[in-house]
């Protein structure tokens, strides 16, 4: 049981972090391409030679150059620091005129011999691959008159001579860029787990209904910001979502929230819907018309009011002024629906907020609010209520009592498990009636995202043909 949920657990990292893991591996390999190309360094040859340490014999016979080798086991690790000696090096720079100091020789040089062998090798780096391999044959020499001079002894063969390396040994830029490729890799996997392994928000409709205990009533992909003004004044070019005749996964997700919602009670739907999220941008604003319009769209009449009194938005998406709004309403001595305003969608209407008043939260709470509330569900089919955020201020707790029933508005990835517990506790205690909840901005696929460009396109297009027309009738009202 453990191995599968470690099984999804890591398939749901790789699902949803796909960009992490696909998009840094190539920063990292186009990144050490660039730094290589511009900060190559020169190739570097190696060229090594190997000597022999052991006693001489007077025979010279194959055995008895072996025993004479296998006599002296500790004689190449004593012997190994007079390589790199001052006196050895400096004459194998006179030997070989080189232009290098003893210590600049030195950091050329490494000597190597293992613990209880015979064999000593010297190996030598250098950009030039023949100076490479005269070093190392010349430091074999005199490294071999020196032991003789100091012990007096000829001790020292040299098994393999130097010969010039055919190809350097430094990595060429291709096997750094895939390198770094695969680095890049595996610190995507690891930074897409840990990503993973911290992230506490809610994603899926398993998340909402095992954290929160609610009934999703419709998952709505991710679509850009949509304004009304940027399409058709009629229904059949009207961008929004819900009232596209293309059958995309958005506009029915829009149909599956309005049939949901419907299938509520028997009445066929709850007539004050208060709408709200978490926090800011979960984009329960674009959900309010968009499931009016699609209510609207099975012949209901439906009203949105835009409550949220401190950062109001309806009037922006419709292109409205908010001169005139809810606040006036609440303030008269005798409030009235006189501040509707019909949109271009037949059967939709709105109440903008209006100016922004000093106290929101009193004009809420206030007799005027409940008796529009009563007054507009008598009128119309559906009252769909805007309203500020739940975790940000008390405006919610209010209008919650007063409506019924509650849309909770999640966006998918965007805010904490506790966050949006602690929404849901907030209302709860106010005794608001929570009908379930809406998972906005989940991912959508590429068909999607074609279909609403195609939309976007034609609003653009449309948008122009007004601005044209009317830039004409205005040429024709001068010449006239």
């Amino acid at each position: 049981m453990e191995s599968e949920k470690d099984l999804g657990f890591y398939g749901k990292a790789l699902k949803r972090r796909w960009a992490i893991i696909l998009i840094l591996p190539i920063i990292t390999a186009t990144a050490s391409g660039i730094l290589g190309y511009y900060f190559k360094e020169k190739p570097i040859y190696l060229a090594s030679t190997t000597l022999v340490m052991g006693k001489p014999v007077e025979t010279s016979t194959n055995n008895q150059d072996v025993n004479a080798i296998l006599a002296s086991p500790q004689m190449a690790k004593i012997f190994e620091p007079i390589v790199k000696s001052w006196n050895v090096e400096e004459k194998v720079i006179n030997h070989l005129n080189l232009p290098l100091s003893v210590t600049q020789l030195d950091s050329k040089v490494t000597v190597n011999s293992e613990e209880g062998s015979d064999l000593i090798e010297i190996s030598v780096r250098d950009p030039d691959a023949k100076v490479a391999a005269d070093i190392a044959n010349a430091l074999a020499e005199k490294f071999s008159e020196v032991v003789v001079k100091i012990k007096k002894v000829n001790t020292v063969s040299i098994l393999d001579r130097a010969v010039i390396p055919d190809a350097p040994v430094i990595a060429d830029n291709r096997q750094i860029i895939l390198i770094a490729y695969f680095s890049g890799l595996m610190a995507s996997l690891a930074l897409a787990f840990l990503l993973e392994y911290r992230d506490n928000t809610l994603k899926s409709s398993e998340d909402i209904q095992k954290i929160l205990n609610l009934s999703v009533m419709g998952k709505v992909p991710y679509g850009p910001k949509i304004k009304i003004s940027e399409v058709a004044s009629s229904l059949e070019n009207n961008s929004l979502w819900a009232l596209s005749k293309k059958k995309s996964r958005v506009a029915e997700a829009y149909s599956t929230l309005r049939t949901n919602i419907q299938f509520l009670n028997s009445d066929g739907v709850k007539k004050r819907i208060l709408i709200t999220s978490t926090s800011h941008r979960e984009g329960k604003s674009l959900i309010t018309v968009n499931l009016a319009a699609s209510l609207v769209h099975t012949g209901k009449r439906v009203l949105i009011i835009d409550a949220n009194l401190r950062n109001p938005i309806q009037h922006d998406l419709f292109e409205f002024t908010s001169e005139e709004g809810l606040s006036n309403i609440l303030v008269s001595q005798s409030p009235s629906l006189d501040q509707i305003t019909q949109t271009r969608i037949q059967g939709l209407d709105v109440i903008t907020a209006g100016p922004i008043p000093p106290n929101p939260t009193e004009l809420l709470a206030s007799e005027n609010m409940k008796s529009i509330l009563t007054a507009a569900a008598e009128i119309y089919d559906v009252v769909i209520i805007d309203s500020p955020p739940a975790m940000a201020i008390a405006d919610v707790s209010v209008l919650a009592q007063e409506v019924d029933g509650v849309l909770l508005v999640v966006g998918s990835g965007e805010v904490s498990q506790e966050y949006v517990l602690e929404a849901k506790e907030q209302l709860e205690k106010v005794g608001a009636k929570i009908i379930g909840v809406v998972l906005n901005k989940v991912t959508l696929k590429t068909k999607d995202y074609k279909y609403y460009n195609r939309f976007y396109k034609a609003s653009k297009r449309w948008k122009k043909r007004i601005k044209r027309s009317n830039n004409q009738n205005q040429s024709s009202k001068y010449t006239a």
